[in-house]
C-alpha cells in the first residue's frame, strides 16, 4: 500500500511538462515492448512456416520415391509371376541334379537331398532344397554357384563350406537353394 502512495505522491508533485514527459516515456516503453513481442511472434511464425515447407517438400519427395518404387515392385512382381507361370513344371531337385550331371559333380553328393515346402503368403509357396556335397574343390563349387546365380528362378539361401575331413585339398559343402511357386502349381 505504501508503494502505491509513494507513486501517487510522486505523480502529484510533478509539474505538467514533466508529467507529459513521463507519460511519453511510459507509452514509448509500452510501444517498444509491444513491437518486440510482435517482431518475435512473426519471426517465430516465419521460422515455423519455413520448417513446415521443408518438411512438406521432404514428405512430397519421399511419397514420389515410394510411388516410383511401388511401380517398380509391381513390374518386378508381374515379371516374376509371368516367369513362374511359364515354368509350372519346374522341379528344383531335378534342376539341381541336372546341374550336378552337367559339371560332373554327381559323385560328390552325400545323399539325395531334402525338399521342404513353406507357405510364404496367400499367393506363393517356397520350395527349399538342401544337399551336402563332400570332397569338392573350390573351382567346382564356384562353377556350380555361378550357374545357380544365372538362373533367375533360384535363390541361394545358405552356403556352408568346411575343409573336408576325408581329403586334405578338398571342401565339404552344405547348400540350400529355393524357388517360389504360385499356389496353383504342383509341388516338387
Amino acid at each position: 500500500m505504501e508503494f502505491f502512495k509513494k507513486i501517487t505522491d510522486f505523480i502529484q508533485d510533478l509539474d505538467v511538462k514533466d508529467f507529459y514527459k513521463y507519460i511519453g516515456l511510459l507509452f514509448g516503453l509500452i510501444f517498444i515492448i509491444i513491437s518486440f513481442m510482435i517482431y518475435s511472434y512473426y519471426s517465430q511464425v516465419s521460422t515455423y512456416t519455413q520448417q513446415i515447407e521443408e518438411i512438406n517438400d521432404k514428405r512430397r519427395d519421399i511419397v514420389k520415391r515410394l510411388i516410383s518404387e511401388s511401380k517398380i515392385v509391381e513390374i518386378q512382381q508381374k515379371e516374376a509371376d509371368d516367369m513362374l507361370k511359364k515354368g509350372t513344371d519346374f522341379q528344383i531337385k531335378g534342376y539341381f541334379e541336372d546341374l550336378l550331371k552337367k559339371f560332373n559333380l554327381f559323385e560328390y553328393r552325400r545323399e539325395d537331398g531334402n525338399v521342404t515346402e513353406k507357405e510364404i503368403d496367400d499367393k506363393y509357396r517356397e520350395l527349399e532344397f538342401a544337399i551336402d556335397l563332400d570332397g569338392m574343390d573350390m573351382a567346382q563349387l564356384c562353377a556350380l554357384l555361378e550357374e545357380l546365380e544365372k538362373t533367375k528362378r533360384i535363390n541361394i539361401n545358405l552356403l556352408e563350406i568346411q575343409k573336408s575331413q576325408n581329403k586334405s585339398d578338398a571342401i565339404d559343402v552344405h547348400l540350400k537353394i529355393s524357388t517360389l511357386l504360385l499356389k496353383t502349381e504342383a509341388a516338387v
